[in-house]
């Protein structure tokens, strides 16, 4: 390393404060290998071609090519046109290459201004094929809070400001750069803290009196006063809980819950969402299997909802505390310590003590198929989910996202309430999305950019909304429940949008797969985020696809087990305990689109094959497209198993379904042993189907 590198690699260490993780990934490199890095601000050139060893080439735009005093700066490394490679077949590079040396590269040949990955050249791949050249991809943040990004207005801007890279180990060839990225940015911000840390850097990064929080009861929040109302909130709420243990949360999605989630986090307690549609039976179950002694939530919301009876049964069992009570004890001491520890937020509570595999949130399944499970997610869980799902779809600090979803669900609490929260997002929070008419009111009146939902949610919104109440949407994201092809096809003719499905389960923190603007298929869940690996098991029976297992860093701690407190543990399968089995049997394409097939247990196996209650859903919903309908198997002594449709259509005949399944070639075997009408189709309190309840009353049914 000549003397000139060493200045200016300590150089940018000192006015960057640059740190680099794993350099050796680069210095120790020993064979021909493309390095790749994202790009965010033109800062980028100069810090990544201080890092590149000696006769290194960096291939760059022309539109960003450094000036020939830059050149002459860092001699060390050739740089060479990316037009001029393209001319030139990229012969050149593949020479370097071949004879051992490093090329780096950004993919995005423009410095993007929205966080994620949006227009990326990947014509060199095929180049890197042809000679077996690996791939170092690279994640560099920092750069975007640089005078020279082109980053949203909203964002601070710095002309030093602190400058981190991550340098993964060398890739084998073939992958899209789109992937590597997207893994070397997942890793990069691995292990970053408790979910209060990442609240107080978000606070510091877009400035703590950023207003960030509403909710349709006025209520408005800027990060300060989030600070400050949690350290209030926490102090009192300490006095009556235990440190390391479980807290109920019973509260709607609204600012008074997201404070509740923070209270408990900022004073070392473990929320325990807990799902307030489910009734007093099954919230004394979870509470059992928890060890869960108290339970918050608020008189105004018990009553406004209906759920009186409710909390009265549960406080049987456990101590309900109404959060309007707590206020009368707050003091004046209480309120200056508040206010003191909002301006240094990480240094006036204990929340220093969690760790980033310690437990940060209890959430229980939603129990659409049996009882619900307590799944034990971790600070890194969630916080990986986030960065995953950053890397397929932007939030900008300009976006303004509308969450109608229960934080009680492991989507209505990441997607909806923390990914905004901890990207700077503007997020107004509304407790009902049952609310047809007013939700795509609010989405005009608020300009809101960004809405997630489950199909059944979206098929309402869309047709009580008119064409310029989702006018300013850019990014529809739906979750939970498959998304029918007629929702997809209204929202599509209606409003121009395309609703981006996905895929997860709440033991994932909760996202595994979504559509985006870069890889988008219709019908499918889209493809992996980056950092999840998988396995398809054969499942017998099943000719088309196989059993989904999953591992990454969002994968939960484990399932709560009865009497054993706040110790999660991990479900046994034959890969080992870092899998999880997802219980759902899926199809993965050349391009890595995922297509669920169903559920394991949502098949029925008839005359000795296995048929797909899904599938005959599906079918009834080609048929009769304006009805809801669900499908549940039941024990029949002749053929093993019998189809049960429940539908809402009056008078559903067989003989529509017999032509359906005849024109488009499927068995028999689809055709329903009985129809039965019901009023409406029962949900849980995510728009998903209860089959549980639709079993109960096709038992009803069927009594003499």
């Amino acid at each position: 390393m000549s003397l000139k590198q060493k200045l200016i690699g300590l150089f940018m260490r000192l006015i960057f404060r640059l740190h680099c993780r794993d350099a050796n990934n680069l210095t120790n490199n020993r064979q021909g290998c493309l390095v790749i890095c994202n790009h965010q601000a033109k800062i980028d050139l100069p810090i990544l071609a201080s890092l590149l060893p000696a006769n290194s080439r960096f291939i760059v735009a022309n539109s960003v090519f450094p000036s020939a005093f830059f050149r002459w700066l860092f001699s060390w490394v050739e740089f060479i046109s990316y037009e001029d490679m393209i001319d030139q077949d990229w012969i050149p590079v593949k020479d370097h290459l071949n004879s051992g040396g490093l090329a780096a590269f950004f993919p995005e040949l423009i410095p993007s201004n929205n966080g994620s990955f949006a227009k990326i050249a990947e014509t060199p791949i095929k180049t890197l094929q042809q000679i077996s050249a690996g791939i170092i991809p690279c994640y560099l943040s920092g750069s975007q809070y640089h005078n020279s990004s082109n980053r949203e207005k909203s964002l601070p801007r710095y002309f030093f400001p602190k400058i981190s890279v991550t340098i993964l180990p060398v890739q084998p060839p073939g992958e899209l750069f789109y992937d590597l990225l997207g893994t070397a940015l997942v890793a990069h911000f691995q292990g970053q803290g408790s979910l209060w840390g990442a609240l107080c850097r978000v606070g510091r990064i877009y400035g703590h009196t950023h207003r960030v929080v509403s909710d349709s009861t006025g209520v408005e929040l800027t990060y300060r006063q989030i600070y400050m109302r949690s350290l209030i909130l926490g102090r009192l709420v300490a006095k009556i809980t235990k440190p390391g243990r479980l807290v109920g949360v019973l509260m709607p999605t609204s600012a008074g819950g997201l404070l509740t989630f923070f209270c408990l986090h900022a004073f070392g307690r473990i929320p325990a969402l807990l799902n307030f549609t489910s009734g007093a039976k099954l919230l004394l179950s979870a509470c059992k299997t928890g060890e869960i002694e108290t339970v918050l939530t608020s008189r105004t919301f018990v009553e406004k909802a209906g759920l009186t009876t409710m909390v009265e049964q549960l406080s049987r069992g456990v101590n309900v505390v109404y959060l309007e009570e707590l206020r009368p004890q707050i003091s004046l001491k209480d309120k200056l310590l508040g206010l003191l520890g909002s301006f240094w937020p990480e240094r006036r509570v204990n929340h220093n003590s969690a760790k980033a595999d310690d437990t940060a949130v209890v959430l229980f399944t939603s129990g659409s198929e049996g009882d619900p499970k307590g799944v034990a997610l971790s600070h890194d869980n969630i916080l990986s989910n986030l960065q995953q799902i950053r890397a397929r779809i932007a939030l900008n600090s300009d976006d303004k996202f509308l969450n109608v979803l229960p934080i009680f669900h492991a989507f209505g609490l990441t997607v909806g309430t923390l990914a905004p929260l901890l990207a700077g997002v503007r997020c107004h929070y509304h407790p009902s999305p049952l609310d047809y008419k007013k939700i795509p009111e609010l989405a005009n009146q608020l300009k809101v950019t960004i809405l997630a939902g489950t199909n059944t949610f979206l098929s309402g919104y869309g047709r009580n909304a008119e064409p310029h109440d989702f006018q300013t949407l850019r990014v529809v994201v739906a979750g939970a429940e498959v998304l029918r092809e007629e929702t997809r096809v209204y929202w599509f003719d209606k409003f121009g949008i395309k609703i981006f499905e996905g895929y997860g389960a709440t033991e994932a923190s909760p996202v595994l797969a979504v559509n985006c603007e870069v890889f988008n298929q219709a019908t499918t869940v889209g493809r992996f985020l980056p950092g999840i690996e998988y396995k398809l098991m054969p499942v017998m029976g099943i000719k088309e696809g196989g059993l989904l297992l999953v591992k990454g860093s969002n994968i939960m701690q484990g399932y709560l087990q009865i009497g054993g407190g706040c110790i999660p543990v991990m479900p046994k399968n034959e890969l080992g305990p870092e899998w999880y089995n997802s219980g759902d049997v899926v199809v993965v394409d050349e391009l890595g689109f995922v297509k669920i097939v169903g559920r394991v247990k949502r098949f029925a196996k008839i005359g000795g094959e296995m048929v797909s209650l899904a599938g005959l859903e599906s079918i009834a919903a080609t048929v009769w497209p304006d009805h809801q309908h669900a499908v549940v198997a039941q024990p029949d002594a002749k053929k093993g198993e019998s189809l049960y449709l429940a539908t809402t259509k009056q008078g559903a005949a067989k003989n529509d379904l017999l032509s359906h399944i005849n024109s488009i070639g499927l068995s028999k075997l689809y055709i329903p042993s009985q129809i039965i009408y019901l009023d409406e189709i029962p949900m849980n309190g995510v728009g998903k189907i209860d089959y549980a309840a639709i079993t109960v009353q096709i038992g009803d049914n069927n009594k003499p």
